[in-house]
């Protein structure tokens, strides 16, 4: 498996899931999550929210904000919820195992 890498030194790609490590903000604590880094203007948002969504302009189109998101799955529905804690690592996520067949 790969090392952990800082955010100070490389981004993810964009909008692509990585393990996160990130801070509690509770005792100085720290935790794991699977997550994406979505950068300014990529990722164009499905039900926006015009009050916390950013429009461009040139493209007359809302996206959804540059930042950290958790990845979330519920039933059958995905969703990132934005991460306010620091991010401080990140590394690629492990294949997945081979199924039986």
């Amino acid at each position: 498996m790969s090392e952990w890498i800082s955010v100070k030194d490389e981004m993810p790609e964009n909008n692509k899931s990585v393990l996160i490590r990130q801070k509690t903000g509770y005792k100085n604590n720290s935790v794991t999550v699977v997550g994406k880094y979505v950068r300014k203007f990529t990722v164009e948002c499905g039900d926006c929210d015009n009050e916390f969504d950013d429009y461009c302009e040139e493209k007359d189109e809302y996206f959804t904000p540059e930042g950290w998101y958790e990845n979330q799955w519920n039933w059958s529905d995905y969703s990132g919820i934005r991460i306010n804690e620091e991010v401080t690592h990140w590394m690629p996520l492990p294949q997945p195992p081979e199924t039986d067949k």
